[in-house]
């Protein structure tokens, strides 16, 4: 059996190194992106408990519209986000182009997200009436301003 020559010795122990700096690398991104998911499946997963609590309390009249509905559909669109990662990672997750008109969207988002707000909160809509639509990624857009709002609820006690 021939004996390993010390430049050979070096480029494994260098390769070796290599590949842990890629292991930890690697751990660091599934850290980072499930810290990412799990944020995102809290929110409407907290407001659709609410509804239910609300609704078992017999506060049905906060539940008079949409809300259980657009927050469960809100969780099962970011759960099939999480199924389109190998998308990503091709780099070719499908973006829709649609007309996004924003008071919709804000809209779907306070209703979803209302029963969060803490009881001396108020949440108050401001959006402008001439708001022309947008071209964009519905979706996408209503993530974003859930995890704004549902941040701002989150972190507000008062106000």
């Amino acid at each position: 059996m021939a004996r390993a020559t010390l430049p050979q010795l070096d480029k494994e122990q260098t390769e070796r190194i290599q590949m842990m700096a890629d292991l930890r690398e690697s751990i660091s991104r599934k850290d980072n992106f499930l810290s990412i998911i799990s944020h995102e499946l809290r929110t409407p997963l907290n407001a659709i408990i609410q509804l239910s609590n609300a609704l078992t309390r017999g506060s049905a009249q906060q539940c008079t519209d949409t809300r259980v509905s657009d927050s469960g559909l809100h969780l099962l669109g970011i759960i099939n986000d999480i199924l389109l990662v190998g998308a990503m990672r091709a780099g070719t997750m499908p973006i829709k182009h649609q007309l996004v008109h924003m008071g919709s969207v804000v809209d779907h988002v306070l209703n979803s997200l209302a029963p969060l707000a803490a009881k001396d909160v108020m949440i108050e809509k401001a959006v402008a009436s001439k708001l022309s639509p947008f071209i964009g990624d519905r979706s996408r857009v209503i993530q974003i301003l859930s995890n704004l709002v549902g941040n701002c609820l989150k972190f507000t006690t008062k106000g």
